[in-house]
């Protein structure tokens, strides 16, 4: 009775979490562009207020009862005070504890997080979430992007960016599967003035 129970309290609890996840699905955005400006290849860390601190090395630190860190050639920060970090060309963004890669630069900034998880007893098994964030303008926070509303509230007025989200699922799915880029593309008509 105590072990039914148990996997009945495990299941329910499963289920409660993918009923709440705020889950784009896998692969709507393409994130291996370069989508920072190769002219400036240099590490390093922004605050809050647009200053950039530039160096070699950058850690982030996690400890159990101080402040977590974030550091650049041993100079330690204050997670809350650097909105993002860039490292090896690909500009990450801060959103809680995490920093997200951003894979669409401009007007409206995209950041990519992907969290494996992993669960089995006996054979280990895990599967990928995928959750974006959209972001407007460079120093501001990051926002969960959960629907298809939330795309087309980023993307009004530019009718051509909305012409390619207003599809049926399955439209979209295969318009995906012929371009990879296809979600990367609608937001940079929209930073490029809405044009193609």
């Amino acid at each position: 009775m105590k072990k039914s129970l148990s996997i009945i309290c495990v299941l329910f609890f499963i289920l409660l979490a993918m009923s709440s996840s705020k889950n784009m699905g896998v692969g709507f955005f393409y994130k291996n562009d370069m989508v920072e400006d190769a002219s400036d290849t240099r590490n390093y860390l922004e605050k809050n207020n647009g200053d950039k601190v530039y160096g070699d090395k950058i850690l982030l630190r996690s400890k159990m009862l101080k402040k977590d860190k974030i550091a650049i050639d041993g100079q330690e920060y204050n997670l809350p005070d650097i909105i993002g970090f860039r490292e090896s060309n690909v500009y990450h963004g801060r959103y809680g504890g995490g920093y997200f890669q951003r894979v669409v630069h401009g007007k409206i900034n995209i950041y990519y997080a992907g969290i494996t998880n992993h669960s089995g007893q006996m054979a280990s098994q895990s599967s990928q979430s995928v959750f974006y964030y959209s972001q407007v303008g460079n120093l501001n926070n990051l926002v969960p992007i959960t629907n298809k509303n939330d795309f087309l509230n980023l993307l009004n007025g530019c009718q051509a960016s909305i012409d390619m989200l207003n599809k049926k699922n399955r439209h979209l799915s295969r318009a995906v599967k012929e371009d990879q880029r296809y979600f990367n593309k609608m937001f940079e008509i929209y930073n490029n003035d809405c044009k193609k």
